[in-house]
């Protein structure tokens, strides 16, 4: 008889924080849990820690891509190599709980697609509290995947009446226990040729064809999500108390702005001129610097963008620019304009 559970660990440079997730990882390896260490070509030694832990237990496996590859494909790896009749995935820099094996081992008698966890983020090295609540499973119908499904594809925020299914991470992969013969009967693998969003496009899928699910209560598991900055959310642009005013300006622009953004939302700025659109866009980016905290995990790309040979096409400025960009997107959107 084969694992109940597979852990999928996605590791690319994040040794670090890897001998911690590793190390509340592994602890839950038994006949019942393996443990899939994937490390996508790193190049700060997260591979030879992954090593070191699968020599420790039969239980745990490590495998190492040559060459840097993207999240996508390390997923659909764990997918195809695991054993368990449940999928878990793990970031390099997330941590589960001691008791997260008696978790595991209950999975097996629910009989659905998805169950979604709770979580704790970390603020400042401190784990954040989550209330226990009812000691239940709770069903969620086809109305509420549905309106899951429409969040992700959209990216607007879920419109439900209770706020505990408004709080679950949906657009995200962690935190939530897959049926794998149900993504496999389904034939639901990650986009490899996507760049960004990969999460939210699969599971906009996984809603879709998503025939059961539930909401775990206590005593499910709760996800860490570390930082690499002072324990903020990694996927999240934080702001927090910023301020700023213009060299020979009198009224700030901003004065202690508190703001959360989650690099997987579609959002747009919209105000009349001179309400500080593009200026939070050049802080974000670093052209100008206000006071307070600012924390932007991915570059932003600033529009639009200074062209250093104006003789050149459009087409080549946007394709030196945005060189992961596929040419027939930017034909079809010029044939929209």
């Amino acid at each position: 008889m084969g694992p109940l559970v597979s852990i999928g660990v996605a590791v690319y440079n994040v040794r670090e924080y890897l001998c911690a997730c590793l190390g509340s990882v592994c602890k839950q390896a038994s006949e019942e849990i393996e443990i899939l260490l994937v490390d996508d070509g790193s190049s700060d030694g997260s591979g030879e820690v992954c090593d070191a832990y699968a020599g420790q237990s039969p239980f745990v496996r490590a495998i190492h891509f040559p060459e840097n590859r993207g999240i996508c494909e390390v997923r659909n790896t764990i997918l195809r190599e695991a054993a368990g009749r449940w999928v878990f995935f793990v970031d390099g820099d997330d941590e589960l709980p001691d008791w997260f094996s008696e978790v595991a081992r209950s999975l097996p008698e629910h009989f659905y697609d998805v169950i979604f966890f709770r979580y704790a983020g970390y603020e400042h090295g401190k784990p954040q509290p989550v209330p226990r609540g009812e000691n239940r499973v709770v069903d969620l119908s086809q109305k509420v995947l549905e309106t899951y499904c429409i969040s992700c594809a959209s990216g607007a925020p879920c419109q439900l009446p209770d706020t505990r299914l408004r709080q679950v991470r949906h657009t995200s992969v962690w935190a939530k226990a897959y049926r794998r013969d149900f993504l496999l009967e389904q034939q639901l693998w990650f986009p490899e040729r996507q760049q960004k969003s990969q999460d939210v496009l699969f599971n906009t899928l996984v809603y879709h064809a998503c025939r059961s699910a539930a909401r775990g209560a206590c005593p499910f598991p709760r996800l860490f999500d570390f930082d690499r900055q002072e324990g903020i959310t990694m996927s999240q642009i934080m702001i927090q108390r910023l301020s700023f005013t213009y060299d020979g300006g009198h009224t700030p622009v901003f004065q202690d702005l508190n703001l959360r953004l989650d690099t997987s939302w579609k959002l747009g700025l919209v105000g009349r001129n001179g309400r500080g659109k593009t200026t939070l866009l050049r802080l974000l980016e670093g052209s100008l610097e206000g006071r307070g905290a600012l924390r932007c995990p991915q570059r932003p790309l600033y529009f639009p963008r200074p062209v250093s040979r104006p003789d050149r096409t459009a087409r080549e400025v946007l394709l030196e620019g945005i060189p992961e960009g596929e040419e027939w997107r930017l034909l079809r959107e010029w044939n929209l304009l």
